[in-house]
């Protein structure tokens, strides 16, 4: 059977410039989570989290805020159509 995700099964979301690098095998990159891609080819996928992740942030205010979507090797997600909508939840921490 051909592999039809193209030898991608997951996805890393990075911030870089909004939160602080975290460890990803043997480097450190400013990952907000690594999702696992599940799915026939050409189906639509609805992912919902139900486990927050937080990240302690590197500025204090937020003007804008830049995304990458990157497969495991480091290249851009080859997303052919659709939208990919991210929300972002932010919470003041004390023990940071």
């Amino acid at each position: 059977m051909p592999d039809m995700r193209g030898g991608v099964s997951c996805f890393h979301v990075y911030a870089p410039g909004l939160i602080e690098p975290m460890v990803i095998g043997d480097v450190t990159a400013p990952v907000l989570r690594i999702v696992t891609i599940r799915g026939k080819q050409d189906e639509i996928i609805e992912e919902q989290f139900l486990c927050v992740q937080y990240h302690k942030l590197l500025v204090k205010e937020i003007s804008e805020i830049f995304i990458e979507i990157r497969t495991s090797s480091g290249t851009l997600m080859p997303f052919q159509y659709g939208t990919c909508t991210l929300t972002l939840h932010f919470k003041k921490a004390s023990y940071f």
